[in-house]
């Protein structure tokens, strides 16, 4: 196994960081588009906004448990991983050809099941890659390079549009080229580290959650039950007057701010796990209060504290896996790990959305962090 050395990064580390720059470089220089394509350019509603984002973050649910079973009973990470970012590369293209909401929903679906199926096993190889002591500075440098490609796909898609006449719907197709380079980086400069292999049979009952990880999934559950979901936040900003030619800035602002804090939280986590987790909830708490009641003024600096929130979970509540689960259970962990995160996705994103149109935003962000702080009493009994 590949370790850290004093504090140092693997190349593995830093050769899936770039992929991660890569891809979320790809990603993110469309997501801040989608609400303007399904909604204005496909005329789908707020509710079927969310339903979707929230089927697309709970699609790969079943995937996650596979491919972190098939990672877990075959002992392979990078392979499965490469698999998975092929399939999201070649499907992300296909949103420039659509003609109704429901075939992009279904690019979607299709764009997040390839994340799905890559995602536990890229995890598994990047806790692998380093030392448990310092697995949270591991996973915060991965999501500070996952960040600053989210920081500069934005900044590139609203610099083409501003410079020329073009349709934003041709970003879908530009946006494959840094998803190339992320397969290439990849296939060339990471290196498989096989995990233990026990007999399939075995391994899937050895899978089943139990203890205090059981009690960790279902914090999660609720935690993520009650998070906004990114595309309700973009929208958010767009019905409180943002015109959609400048929300990629507002998406920048959030994915700086993830960038930048990302890997001192993930450093911290390594001291104090427990402190930097709990402050990331109330981080989001007081982003879903600003969202829900204060006005356009107050925008910046509302993306700004969602993405110190996303900076201080995202990464360290990967790296809480690791240190709950033993090593050799780690892939089939983090496939239930992100499969519970997902169907609660899934739930917050078809409830919110409901919710919004039904209800309003005040009385529907009240519940959602009614919800977060029952996820966040359940966190605190969790031993990390």
């Amino acid at each position: 196994m590949l370790k850290t050395v004093k504090g140092k990064l693997t190349k593995n580390v830093v050769v899936l960081g770039v992929v991660s720059f890569l891809n979320d470089l790809s990603s993110d220089m469309v997501v801040p588009f989608l609400p303007v394509l399904f909604t204005s350019g496909l005329g789908g509603s707020t509710a079927f906004l969310g339903l979707v984002e929230g089927v697309a973050k709970s699609s790969a649910s079943l995937l996650q448990l596979f491919a972190g079973y098939l990672s877990q009973a075959t002992g392979k990470r990078k392979s499965l991983a490469f698999a998975g970012y092929f399939f999201s590369s070649v499907t992300k293209p296909l949103f420039f050809f659509a003609a109704s909401p429901l075939a992009a929903f279904l690019i979607r679906v299709c764009d997040r099941a390839g994340k799905g199926f890559r995602t536990p096993p890229r995890d598994a190889l990047l806790s692998d890659s380093t030392a448990k002591e310092t697995i949270g500075l591991a996973f915060g440098f991965n999501r500070a390079l996952d960040s600053a490609g989210a920081v500069l796909g934005p900044l590139i898609g609203f610099v083409l549009l501003a410079l020329t006449s073009m349709d934003y719907k041709w970003l879908f197709l530009f946006a494959a080229v840094p998803s190339v380079f992320s397969l290439w980086a990849l296939g060339v400069g990471v290196k498989e580290i096989p995990g233990t292999v026990s007999p399939l049979r075995v391994k899937f009952f050895s899978t089943l959650p139990s203890g205090k990880f059981l009690l960790f999934l279902v914090a999660v559950f609720l935690l993520y039950l009650g998070t906004l979901p990114e595309l309700l936040v973009l929208l958010r900003a767009q019905e409180l007057g943002v015109a959609a030619v400048t929300l990629p800035l507002f998406w920048v602002l959030f994915n700086l701010s993830g960038s930048f804090f990302a890997a001192p939280f993930g450093h911290a986590f390594d001291r104090i796990p427990k402190k930097v987790l709990v402050g990331g909830w109330l981080a989001y708490l007081a982003t879903l209060a600003g969202f829900g009641a204060l006005s356009k003024e107050f925008l910046p600096f509302m993306f700004l504290l969602f993405g110190i929130f996303d900076a201080a979970t995202d990464g360290p509540m990967r790296a809480a896996v690791v240190r709950i689960v033993p090593p050799d259970q780690r892939a089939s962990a983090f496939g239930w790990y992100h499969a519970v995160r997902s169907v609660a996705f899934l739930l917050a994103g078809s409830l919110i959305g409901w919710g919004w149109q039904s209800f309003g935003v005040t009385d529907t962000f009240m519940a959602a962090g009614g919800v977060t702080v029952l996820g966040l009493v359940l966190l605190l009994r969790v031993r990390i």
